[in-house]
């Protein structure tokens, strides 16, 4: 059921860029996310492509498995965010048909998800026994999916209550997957005390931050007063960003090798990710408003009469995840030749 256009409207389009298609209302915010699922696309493909190359010319040639050279290969997180980048955009094109607070987590779920993954394979790189439990990693993703969605719902009537319930409850995932990286993965740590072991600077760093993403996530939902699921975004975007960071300065730190590309994908990450965030602060709607009220900050298209500021965002957001992406799956291609034993893990 596709809605149309009448006073009483429930969806958030921008009007004055609203490309109607036959049923479909807004066919051009529809269509601005075929660029999640084309990125998505290729870089499935080029998983698949350098894994072929590892396993069949690399290894042969350079005997890594018989020596034990580089990083342990694993490309099944590649994988899936790769395939979760092609579910942002197809869920993401489903939310677009009638964008609303109702249906709010379509286009964040995926968001989610492709988050974790990369926060998880920078983890596993150095630390190959970190293997996510892909039942625990669900179950985490849907408590914190299902505990936006209730906030959006229940944010109207008594926010106060939602907002502290959604800080709670965010802060035990977040501090039961800190205690997983301290024990090394092992949750069955959790329930038997005797196994604990007091190491002092990991514990440091994992109790600092906690505490700054408690900091974060408390100024964005009561100072701020963002919106719920633009809070667990943020707080998920900022843990991937500070582990990147903390990853490629522990390279440098280390004096590992660092190759031409991937430092050119890096560059070319940010900058993409900059312009794409200007154009997203560009606010062609706001649910924070009724529809009839949100209808005041519609802008005309952007882009050659058919796309706006909103629908940018997307082909820049696409582009930046897949730079992104290019530039883990890249930045330790100078340890290929290096020893197991000589690698630092941090």
């Amino acid at each position: 059921m596709f809605p149309v256009y009448q006073e009483d409207e429930q969806c958030y389009y921008n009007y004055q860029c609203a490309i109607v298609l036959g049923y479909v209302p807004a066919v051009n915010s529809i269509l601005s996310n075929s660029g999640y699922v084309v990125f998505g696309t290729v870089f499935v493909i080029i998983i698949a492509i350098r894994e072929c190359y590892y396993k069949k010319i690399w290894c042969f040639k350079h005997g890594l498995v018989r020596k034990g050279l580089g990083l342990t290969p694993g490309n099944g997180l590649y994988y899936a965010m790769g395939f979760a980048l092609i579910g942002e955009g197809v869920m993401s094109a489903l939310y677009h048909v009638c964008p609303s607070n109702i249906n709010f987590q379509f286009d964040t779920t995926f968001m989610f998800i492709i988050a974790g993954l990369v926060i998880a394979k920078l983890i596993q790189n150095r630390h190959p026994y970190f293997n996510a439990n892909s039942f625990c990693a669900f179950w985490g993703f849907a408590v914190v999916t299902l505990a936006t969605i209730i906030g959006l719902y229940v944010d109207g009537e008594n926010p106060l209550a939602a907002r502290l319930a959604l800080l709670f409850i965010l802060l035990v995932i977040t501090a039961l997957f800190y205690f997983s990286l301290y024990h090394f993965n092992q949750f069955a740590v959790l329930c038997n005390p005797k196994l604990w072991r007091l190491r002092k600077s990991r514990l440091f760093r994992l109790i600092c931050a906690l505490f700054i993403d408690s900091i974060v996530v408390a100024v964005l939902l009561f100072y701020n007063q963002l919106d719920i699921g633009t809070t667990v975004l943020t707080l998920l975007a900022l843990n991937g960003m500070v582990l990147l960071a903390w990853y490629l300065g522990s390279k440098c730190f280390h004096s590992e090798p660092r190759m031409f590309v991937p430092v050119i994908v890096q560059m070319v990450a940010l900058g993409l990710w900059i312009v794409a965030g200007i154009y997203f602060s560009k606010k062609i709607y706001n649910s924070g408003k009724t529809p009839v009220e949100s209808r005041e900050l519609n802008k005309p298209c952007f882009i050659g009469g058919f796309y706006d500021y909103h629908d940018l965002w997307h082909f820049l957001s696409a582009a930046a995840v897949f730079a992104s992406f290019m530039g883990v799956l890249t930045m330790d291609d100078g340890l290929k030749l290096k020893e197991h034993n000589e690698i630092h893990v941090f």
